[in-house]
């Protein structure tokens, strides 16, 4: 029996209901942005030329906005890479031929790609060396900032210093400021343990 043409209809509905001959989302989303956009120029069209420049103007400006924040939330990033690159670090993750003055480069430029916490942990890590350089100290990387306060028989200086760099790398907000004052404290506690013995128990380098 011949189907009639409502039930050929009736079928032919229910093929073309199912998934496979649905729009994708991806269609269906670009159909919107094609009907938004064609809305926004027309009514852009039917405005005064002097309405339309300073619409223009202002998305010109907000692009250029979104540009700047997206490039300063991305120059950290790239410098870092790029010192990393020119400056690898070794598979232990602490170079024991750095000098001074690299691990101190280092830390400000941490400091001025506003990486505080790294840059401070860096300046500990400055810190330990060179006091291990000057002591005669075999050093350990694998030993935390209270076990050096004691091999080293820390002074005063050392200890607070230890505590300010802590606060920097740890604490709720560091601040440049804080920074730059850790830096100068670094000379006057390298001079008092360098005054200091060592411990007798420590091999020496």
């Amino acid at each position: 029996m011949r189907p009639s043409d409502a039930e050929v209809a009736r079928q032919l509905r229910a093929i073309l209901e199912t998934p496979e001959f649905q729009p994708s989302f991806a269609d269906r989303l670009s159909v919107w942005i094609g009907e938004g956009l064609g809305a926004a120029l027309r009514w852009l069209a039917a405005r005064p030329s002097s309405v339309r420049l300073a619409i223009v103007t202002v998305c010109l400006l907000a692009l250029v906005a979104v540009a700047i924040q997206v490039w300063l939330a991305l120059r950290p990033r790239v410098r870092r890479s790029a010192h990393t690159r020119r400056h690898p670090q070794p598979a232990g993750g602490v170079d024991h031929e750095l000098h001074a003055q690299d691990l101190l480069g280092r830390a400000r430029w941490l400091a001025e790609a506003g990486e505080l916490r790294p840059a401070a942990r860096t300046l500990l890590q400055l810190l330990w060396i060179e006091l291990c350089r000057q002591r005669g100290v075999s050093w350990v990387p694998t030993r935390c900032d209270g076990e050096w306060e004691r091999v080293l028989a820390a002074p005063p200086a050392v200890v607070a210093l230890t505590r300010q760099l802590q606060d920097l790398a740890y604490g709720s907000s560091p601040r440049p400021p804080a920074f730059e004052a850790a830096v100068a404290s670094l000379a006057q506690a390298f001079a008092e343990v360098a005054c200091g013995p060592a411990d007798p128990r420590e091999p020496r380098a």
